[in-house]
């Protein structure tokens, strides 16, 4: 039924170009050929198989208890560093090596002569980074030594 509507319009407008000998769109332009669909080509998407995100983040935060193997911060490259009783993966993720409180802090850096901060330290430049410690809860005495006698 489409055809037939659009070759009809097609006459007239011919018809209406002779009598009256005004400018009228060729029936080949593409205004009156698009009629229906996408305009463009689809493109491809950026994340074509829907993989999400890594989720570099703090999973603990300061002041909260943890066991021991919580992941504490995924982080790409060393922006926080392990403190006391905190591991490190090889992906720079920071992880608990006790059960504890998690205390984040602000300290001075001072790297190893291997760094390629030590340089940059040696010459006077003060860094300081977030350390991130685990502070282990008191163990409770579960038993008492009773004698038998």
């Amino acid at each position: 039924m489409a055809a037939p509507l659009v070759s009809a319009t097609a006459m007239s407008f011919n018809k209406l170009a002779v009598r009256t000998n005004l400018r009228v769109l060729s029936v080949t332009s593409p205004v009156l050929q698009h009629c229906c669909g996408k305009a463009t080509k689809p493109r491809r998407s950026k994340n074509p198989k829907g993989a999400k995100g890594k989720y570099r983040r703090p999973y603990k935060f300061d002041g909260e208890f943890v066991y021991k193997g919580d992941i504490l911060v995924r982080q790409l490259g060393l922006t926080n560093y392990p403190g006391e009783n905190v591991g490190i993966q090889k992906n720079n993720t920071l992880y608990a090596l006790r059960e504890g409180i998690v205390m984040v802090s602000c300290e001075k850096l001072n790297p190893y002569p291997d760094s390629p901060l030590y340089e940059r330290v040696k010459n006077g430049m003060t860094i300081y980074k977030k350390f991130w410690n685990i502070y282990p809860t008191p163990v409770h005495a579960k038993f008492k030594l009773v004698s038998e006698t």
